[in-house]
């Protein structure tokens, strides 16, 4: 028999211009808005090429190398939801899209099956470089430091702290 249920899948991302690098959380929620609960429900979320797989916890249910999670069964008004971590390989902007289905299963609104974030990972090069007014001082003068950071490409970033502590015989 064909059971009729609205199936719905919505991704989203813990950071969507990550370092690169750096992981991130996908988040998926499957939800069956009912009327009917129904079985064999499957999500395709295969990670693009960029994303490098860490984690998921899904406890197998998820198999990495194909993007498939075997949610299973879903009754009426049940939910279910699986974090996947993958780590930022890529500077490009990656599409990762997930697209639930389930056997037997008439779908009166397929808008919902499928839901796309994007992440844009971030390199910057940064440089720090430090000068001194007089190498050599004597006891008394004052020298001044001069600390310059660069940031070579090709990203923008922020939120850069520079730690530069005065060496002992040198007061502020």
């Amino acid at each position: 028999t064909v059971t009729s249920a609205d199936l719905d899948v919505t991704k989203i991302v813990s950071d969507a211009t990550p370092n690169l690098g750096s992981n991130v959380t996908y988040t998926l929620t499957v939800t069956n808005n009912g009327p009917q609960g129904t079985a064999g429900v499957v999500v395709q979320d295969l990670l693009p090429a960029g994303l490098s797989y860490v984690s998921d916890d899904a406890a197998g249910a998820y198999v990495p190398a194909t993007g498939v999670w075997n949610v299973g069964t879903l009754g009426a008004t049940a939910t279910a939801t699986l974090q996947i971590t993958a780590t930022a390989t890529a500077t490009a902007p990656m599409t990762n899209t997930a697209t639930i289905t389930a056997s037997a299963l008439h779908d009166p609104n397929p808008l919902n099956d499928s839901s796309s974030v994007v992440v844009d990972a971030r390199a910057a090069d940064l440089q720090i470089a430090k000068t001194v007014s007089d190498a050599a001082p004597t006891v008394g003068e004052t020298i001044v430091y001069t600390l310059l950071a660069t940031n070579n490409g090709p990203d923008g970033t922020s939120g850069v702290t520079v730690h530069d502590e005065l060496p002992a015989g040198l007061t502020y």
